[in-house]
């Protein structure tokens, strides 16, 4: 199997998994979110991310996701608002080729721990990451100024300090403001 097929192949498993712990099928943005905080969790799936509006998009998972489309193994719906993606019978038999054992407990715990959050509390947490990612003195101030330079005031100080407590999670330490 091409490293791309491999790839796909682990964000339909993505998909299946997220299902089946949240009881309900993710839609595309939240699929974004949780392949980013996986591979913040050191779980390499194989995606780059960049800044799309205010938090990290992969231009490539969503290429994936309509590959795994064509190919019969997911399908997208519409609420009119989001678009949602559910595996078909085929895409059932998705399997995560080429992650461990310790690399599947990971996503397992990262979808865990993203249930019941809500598409803006996931949008500033992998902000917050990113911006944390990309600065050279990562302390809190510095980590919160970027984020709000990124997203305006659509977040408070507040906010913005819970989802810095949640670094810890993610392996990432920060230094006090």
């Amino acid at each position: 199997m091409a490293v791309t097929q491999t790839i796909a192949s682990s964000a339909a498993y993505v998909i299946g998994r997220i299902s089946e712990l949240w009881g309900e099928l993710p839609d595309t943005t939240a699929l974004q979110r949780i392949v980013y905080l996986v591979q913040q969790k050191g779980v390499d799936l194989g995606y780059q991310y960049g800044v799309h509006f205010a938090g990290p998009y992969s231009a490539a998972l969503d290429v994936h996701t309509l590959f795994l489309s064509a190919e019969g193994l997911i399908r997208f719906s519409s609420d009119g608002t989001h678009h949602f993606i559910g595996l078909t019978i085929r895409g059932l038999a998705a399997n995560a080729e080429g992650l461990s054992p310790e690399d599947l407990a990971v996503i397992d715990e990262v979808i865990a721990y993203c249930r019941g959050r809500s598409p803006e509390e996931l949008e500033l947490l992998t902000t917050a990451l990113f911006v944390h990612d990309h600065l050279q003195d990562g302390s809190e101030a510095k980590v919160a100024a970027g984020v709000r330079r990124l997203t305006g005031a659509r977040y408070s100080r507040e906010e913005i300090d819970a989802a810095i407590r949640e670094f810890a999670f993610f392996g990432r330490f920060i230094q006090a403001a």
